[in-house]
């Protein structure tokens, strides 16, 4: 009878892991869903540009860019960027043009998506779907996707051996051969990997651990060495870091957006509110790794909370670190909120995954009818497109400075035209980006705006509109430049000179296009 009842229960038990299984299983295809639709949409921004660039240049000419050669204001000054990504987009977009881009985009979030989940359990699928915003901000078509991707491949190896003593290691430095040749992110990964050595070296303090973290290191160190030695296999060599050395002081970062910090206020800590946002997912990801890590400390596992508190101050530190903040909060903080035994109900957990379900299945409906509308138009109406086809059609002559899109303005039109600035931001001078801020705000008749046009021998302006600004009445209204073409996102200004003045049959009255501009829209 004994016998028959342990039979019994053996096959409850079987059948019970399976359906947990199964559910698990539908739920993360549910995640990964709503990851995928969520970070599908148009290209947009500038940095995917200048990587389509170098990847031409490369093809072309057959060298890699080591210096500018696609702006007007800092021709020859070094620059240096792995290759490796610039070309994967270059051959996407000679496949499927911006549409193969998007989707791509779209399958590397889902795959950093995929990545977070491998712990198969009810607490990971939950911070993953809150941690989704934070990774789609990072994985658009630019190079920084690459390490968002690889630090989840990083750190999901690097936890697994700490917590099981198996790990495919020797996938380290594999990966960060592709690594060091995609972005100059690479160096993430030797953090992640200083890191997980921290993290060991902490269990020093526990005698019963010592031995096991000891022996892990001692495994472990062949494949970190290995790793390390993998970064100078790149077209560059040592000199990669000289170029990650001048990415990270460069003075240009303080203006940048991605590299400001998140200001902790009540206002900010009110965007918990809407968490499916990038600002409220990034407050609401805060807040659950810093209270995970004061679990972690509680449980005596310094290591995780070490690595929690450190990326959530990152995060607070520079807005470009909340991938990271994502990863390590699934990955860590998963693992650390999964050991605690709670005193709930058998059905907890499975009802838990269900209301998730239904939330995220009702998201995904909502997205795929708002996602169908965008098929078909990959590439961002915040693009000049239409002046640049003016620009190329009419024949209008160089200098043009254009106050946004450099790289996208190159890409179109080079290499009869040059940019006065991009996104590249490095090759530049601090002074140069200073002045693209402040002529924005003043009229054309300013002795800045003289100075410059009269130094780089400009014969036009590219005005776009975004954040900056631009005097366009001003301009419509001055004797020094001509008004040649205006649409809703963009204006062409030519110069005033006797060798410009063919373009005065061009000419274009403001007033009259502007208001039917404003009756279309």
């Amino acid at each position: 009878m004994k016998r028959c009842r342990d039979r019994l229960s053996d096959g409850v038990a079987v059948r019970s892991a399976r359906w947990e299984r199964l559910g698990f299983a539908a739920l993360a295809a549910i995640v990964v869903g709503y990851a995928l639709l969520g970070s599908l949409h148009p290209v947009y921004g500038d940095d995917l540009f200048f990587l389509l660039n170098d990847a031409r240049w490369l093809v072309e000419r057959h060298e890699i860019p080591s210096v500018d050669h696609f702006s007007y204001t800092a021709q020859g000054q070094p620059w240096i960027y792995p290759i490796g990504g610039s070309l994967l987009f270059y051959g996407l977009w000679l496949i499927g043009d911006y549409e193969s881009l998007s989707w791509f985009a779209a399958l590397a979030t889902a795959a950093t998506t995929a990545l977070l989940l491998r712990r198969g359990s009810v607490i990971s699928v939950v911070l993953t779907a809150l941690a989704v915003p934070l990774i789609a901000a990072r994985t658009g078509v630019r190079a920084d996707m690459f390490t968002t991707v690889l630090s989840a491949a990083y750190l999901s190896l690097l936890w697994r051996y700490h917590r099981t003593d198996q790990a495919r290691l020797w996938m380290l430095p594999v990966l960060m051969i592709l690594w060091v040749n995609a972005h100059l992110g690479f160096f993430v990964g030797l953090g992640l990997i200083g890191g997980y050595v921290l993290v060991e070296g902490l269990e020093f303090f526990w005698p019963e651990r010592r031995q096991a973290a000891a022996g892990r290191l001692r495994q472990a160190a062949p494949w970190f060495i290995m790793t390390a030695a993998a970064t100078v296999l790149n077209p560059f060599g040592l000199e990669i870091y000289s170029a990650v050395f001048r990415q990270l002081t460069a003075p240009q970062l303080d203006l940048m957006w991605e590299w400001q910090p998140v200001p902790i206020n009540w206002s900010t800590l009110s965007l918990i509110g809407s968490p499916i946002s990038g600002d409220g997912a990034r407050v609401l990801v805060m807040i659950i790794a810093v209270a995970t890590a004061l679990v972690a400390t509680s449980r005596k596992q310094f290591g995780a909370a070490v690595l929690l508190l450190g990326t959530a101050i990152a995060a607070v530190q520079h807005v470009r670190s909340e991938a990271l903040l994502a990863i390590v909060t699934v990955i860590v903080g998963g693992s650390v909120l999964d050991g605690i035994k709670m005193p709930i109900g058998r059905w907890a957990r499975p009802a838990t995954a269900a209301i998730l379900a239904v939330v995220l299945t009702s998201l995904l409906i909502d997205m795929g009818a708002r996602k169908v509308p965008l098929l078909g138009t990959w590439l961002s109406r915040e693009y000049p497109e239409g002046a640049i086809s003016f620009i190329e059609r009419e024949r209008i002559p160089p200098q043009i400075l254009a106050t946004r899109f450099g790289s996208y303005f190159t890409w179109r039109l080079w290499p009869k035209y040059l940019d006065y600035f991009d996104a590249r931001t490095i090759p530049f001078d601090p002074a140069v980006q200073e002045q693209l801020g402040w002529l924005a705000a003043l009229p054309p008749e300013a002795p800045d705006w003289q100075r410059v046009v009269a130094r780089y021998d400009i014969n036009a302006v590219l005005a776009v509109r975004g954040p900056l600004g631009f005097r366009l009445p001003e301009f419509c209204r001055s004797n020094e430049w001509i008004p040649v073409y205006l649409d809703e996102v963009s204006a062409v200004f030519v110069r005033r000179r006797p060798e410009n003045e063919e373009f005065n049959r061009l000419r274009i009255d403001c007033n009259a296009i502007g208001t039917r501009s404003s009756s279309r829209g």
